[in-house]
């Protein structure tokens, strides 16, 4: 008998909580995404724009001015902008419920929630099932899973296409004095074991994206004009991108007069001054 599929699949989409929504897509449109017309989360006080890539995708995502209604991003915005939440792929966010608690994390209640999307042929639902983790449970990271009902209204392919090339998250990185503890939750969380044995930085494969798991020293080592905010430590510092064509994309940055640092293994990378509050680098020379 086979051993059961876990629940857990790979990175869905990270969440970038930003204070000002038109000017970071004003930043990221510079840097050649094409956000999708801004979205207003009624029910939970927050307005977005979402830069969809070829699997996953990234959200930007600020508190509504015109709402009224709590928000759970007030407390974060205050300390610093930038990641706020990882999204996880999820292929049965019921069954993962079950499997999670059993893993030792602590995961909440089961929600059903939609969002209409205008269509050439009438305004259609996108439906998701949600499940959100206790964040005691996933120190340095809040994570919730995300199961896609309807992809097809999720995924429009004339947000696909970014003239910077972007294609897909390959890299998810969290910042911790501690690496061991972040690692102890996410392997439960994956169901996996983190690759390598340094204290300073681990690995987990999450089946889509790597998680990279590094101590203060070993991230500014490998960002040397990077910052960190240590009084929010442990947090998600920063992020990969890989892109369709390497050499195209650093055609277009170069003619767009788009300068970058350098990382210690040589890759593309802009500081979180630069980028919302988040260290962004491109998987391309620099």
């Amino acid at each position: 008998m086979s051993a059961p599929v876990w629940p857990v699949t790979g990175i869905d989409h990270i969440l970038i909580a930003v204070r000002d929504l038109k000017q970071a897509r004003s930043t990221y449109e510079a840097l050649g995404f094409m956000p999708t017309p801004m979205g207003r989360h009624t029910k939970l006080g927050s307005i977005n724009h979402c830069l969809m890539l070829e699997n996953d995708y990234l959200e930007l995502l600020a508190i509504d001015p015109e709402s009224s209604v709590p928000n759970r991003w007030s407390g974060l915005l205050e300390v610093r902008q930038g990641v706020g939440a990882v999204a996880l792929r999820s292929t049965d966010s019921k069954g993962a419920a079950v499997a999670l608690r059993a893993a030792g994390l602590n995961p909440g209640d089961v929600s059903e929630f939609s969002r209409p999307v205008e269509r050439p042929d009438g305004v259609k639902d996108a439906s998701f099932t949600v499940l959100h983790i206790d964040h005691a449970a996933t120190p340095g990271l809040r994570e919730f899973l995300c199961q896609h009902h309807t992809p097809e209204l999720v995924w429009l392919p004339e947000y696909q296409t970014h003239p910077n090339g972007a294609k897909a998250i390959s890299e998810v990185i969290v910042v911790a004095t501690d690496p061991a503890s972040v690692v102890a939750a996410q392997e439960k969380m994956f169901n996996t074991r983190a690759m390598g044995n340094s204290p300073h930085a681990r690995v987990i494969e999450t089946g889509t994206a790597t998680l990279m798991v590094m101590t203060p020293d070993a991230f500014l080592k490998r960002f040397p004009k990077a910052t960190l905010v240590k009084a929010a430590l442990p947090y998600v510092a920063g992020f990969s991108l890989r892109l369709r064509d390497t050499m195209a994309s650093a055609g277009w940055f170069r003619k767009q007069g788009i300068s970058f640092e350098r990382s210690a293994d040589g890759r593309a990378y802009l500081p979180p001054e630069r980028a919302c509050g988040v260290t962004l680098q491109f998987e391309m020379p620099a």
